[in-house]
């Protein structure tokens, strides 16, 4: 036979089991290798192995074997057998001499067809006993199969449950991460922001504590410095500066001209000083005079030419309080005029000291009128 005659068979036949009620072919392409691979053209023969392994490849429960001859007189003789893939039992076997032509292949399928699986009337009793056993075991096939899917329905719903349920476990999880994540960068943020500011204060304070040392070096240079010029007081009479003796009236001058304050002071307690003296001179001379007049009342005491005597001994006496009063008065004034000269030169050294005030000498100088005395600052 030629291959489109095979092809034309298979195809005829495939058609005409479908057709039967309660049946249904499952034609695969590649069955003819199949079949030569399992050498079932080459010898006929069939063994159960070969049975089985062929169910499985086809997914088929009951295998029906065709073989076709083309004959001397041009017809096409069909040999056909149906087996069970499980007990690999022979169920029906049948043959059938039909044309060539593509109308004759038809009808001569259907009536193959209909011969083995019993639809045509006259069918043999075991025939239709096999029918009501394929019959079963295509229903039983049909309900195990849609078991199979249902089962493999439930499972695959079961799967994507379970998926869904990984997926939402894991996404709670990239969340909850992803949320300790952001706690941690901000302590972290925060503890080197702390660590910043507390390293910014501690450099601020050591920078406020060199600071305080710097001014309090350089206000300690300043003094020592401005401690260079200082005026000592020698004593009364004479001043020390920059190694320089000034008498009291270069002094003053030197205030005059230098420090203003100071001068004030100084002059302000040359004032009481000078009314001091003159106060203690004048009490002093009070009481002389006072002393006196009672001297005058003791010795002329009884002398009639004396008259009104008894006033010198009341005289006397409150004349001396008087000047001894007056005594005692100028000691204070004094006082507050040497505390006032005194207080003069801690002034100019707290406020006036600086290294650009000259001292003051006095040079002899000659002139036009003669010889003279010059005041240098």
């Amino acid at each position: 036979m030629s291959y489109s005659q095979k092809l034309m068979l298979r195809s005829n036949l495939s058609r005409a089991v479908t057709n039967t009620e309660g049946f249904e072919a499952f034609d695969r392409t590649d069955v003819d290798q199949i079949m030569e691979e399992q050498n079932f053209q080459r010898t006929g023969m069939v063994s159960n192995d070969q049975i089985k392994r062929l169910g499985e490849m086809t997914g088929a429960a009951y295998i029906l074997v065709a073989e076709g001859t083309l004959t001397e007189d041009n017809k096409i003789f069909v040999m056909a057998k149906i087996l069970n893939v499980e007990s690999t039992k022979l169920m029906v076997t049948d043959n059938y001499l039909m044309g060539t032509s593509s109308s004759e292949m038809q009808r001569g399928c259907r009536a193959l067809a209909s011969k083995m699986f019993g639809t045509m009337a006259g069918a043999s009793t075991s025939t239709n006993k096999f029918m009501d056993l394929f019959k079963k075991k295509q229903q039983s096939s049909t309900k195990q199969a849609e078991d199979s899917i249902a089962a493999a329905r439930k499972a695959e719903e079961a799967a994507a449950v379970a998926a869904a349920l990984e997926l939402q476990r894991l996404e709670e999880q990239r969340i909850r991460q992803e949320q300790a994540d952001a706690e941690a960068k901000a302590r972290q943020e925060r503890a080197a922001a702390e660590e910043k500011a507390r390293q910014e204060r501690a450099a601020a304070e050591l920078a406020a504590k060199e600071q305080k040392r710097l001014d309090a070096e350089r206000k300690k240079a300043e003094e020592e410095e401005r401690a260079k010029y200082y005026i000592t007081k020698l004593n009364a009479k004479e001043y020390l500066y920059l190694g320089n003796t000034m008498s009291k009236k270069d002094y003053e001058n030197f205030l005059k001209n230098n420090c203003p304050e100071a001068f004030s002071q100084y002059h302000n307690g040359k004032k009481l000083i000078g009314a001091g003296w003159g106060l203690f001179g004048t009490g002093l001379v009070v009481t002389a005079g006072g002393g006196a007049l009672f001297a005058l009342y003791a010795i002329a005491e009884g002398d009639k030419s004396f008259p009104n005597l008894s006033v010198f001994e009341i005289i006397g006496p409150v004349v001396m309080g008087v000047g001894g009063a007056m005594t005692l008065a100028s000691i204070p004034v004094l006082g507050v005029g040497y505390n006032k000269q005194k207080k003069s030169v801690k002034t100019y050294n707290s406020k006036c000291a600086s290294p650009g005030i000259q001292p003051v000498a006095l040079n002899l100088t000659a002139g036009q009128n003669g010889l003279g005395l010059a005041l240098q600052f």
